[in-house]
């Protein structure tokens, strides 16, 4: 019954955020398109609520253990650089609280809450499972706070289909110092049928489905393209605000995307 309701709620968003088109989501959730109708609750609450399901929903894949040291690094997580004021909250990667996100992606983008800091740059490491590098970047970044988007660029090594990965983010404070901000993750690619996600399915289509298989950084992203073009859709938000909260990320959750 809960499933059943929370399909039906899944469709009627689907089709006011579509502006009622029909959308075939595949073989995955094939029977969505045979349930009747039923009518939008309205936006959901940030707080948790029995009957606010929210669309967007993130089911983690049942082989994954959970990693305590998620988002955190071999530092404190109150290091900060010597000119910054105290931390409200420190740098945190956003990844599930199993500590590694999958995606389908062979160039994947990752998603970190910067804490303000006088700082400019960071820098990204990516290693792979043996901890060879495979990829490094020095970033300019925003010194406002919030969440900073990285996308490993085209020209970058591939993601291997299987492989997992382990990636970091140091804050590059000036004066140099050797006890640096860092937050870190793990990420793994895996290959999604065609028959699960079609080609060209709306922003909102797929995140539903990347959610449902488990996929954390394909829904992370998809869902925060649809908050930037619908920044005025209430569902949107709250979806957000949940889904972090869902992974103990409630903290970050209402925080700015810095690009």
């Amino acid at each position: 019954m809960k499933r059943s309701l929370h399909n039906r709620l899944c469709l009627a968003l689907l089709g006011i955020l579509s502006f009622g088109s029909v959308i075939n989501f595949g073989s995955v959730i094939n029977t969505v398109a045979q349930a009747s109708p039923a009518p939008f609750p309205g936006p959901m609450r940030a707080s948790r609520s029995a009957t606010a399901t929210p669309l967007i929903m993130f089911e983690p894949p049942t082989d994954e253990k959970v990693d305590n040291s998620r988002g955190g690094a071999s530092r404190p997580a109150d290091i900060k650089c010597m000119q910054d004021e105290s931390y409200a909250f420190p740098m945190t990667a956003l990844v599930p609280q199993s500590g590694v996100g999958l995606t389908t992606s062979s160039h994947p983008t990752l998603m970190v809450y910067v804490p303000p800091t006088m700082t400019n740059q960071a820098h990204l490491t990516l290693r792979d499972d043996e901890q060879n590098g495979v990829y490094q970047s020095r970033l300019q970044i925003p010194q406002t706070g919030g969440i900073l988007r990285i996308s490993l660029p085209i020209d970058s090594p591939e993601l291997v289909v299987g492989q997992t990965y382990h990636w970091s983010l140091a804050l590059l404070c000036q004066p140099t110092q050797t006890d640096l901000p860092i937050t870190s993750g793990q990420i793994r690619r895996i290959d999604l049928s065609d028959n699960d996600l079609p080609p060209q399915q709306p922003l909102l289509s797929q995140a539903v489905i990347y959610g449902r298989a488990g996929v954390w950084h394909d829904m992370l992203l998809s869902l925060a393209l649809l908050k930037e073009r619908q920044p005025e859709s209430n569902a949107l938000n709250e979806n957000w605000i949940e889904l972090l909260r869902s992974e103990d990320l409630g903290a970050i959750a209402n925080t700015p995307f810095l690009n």
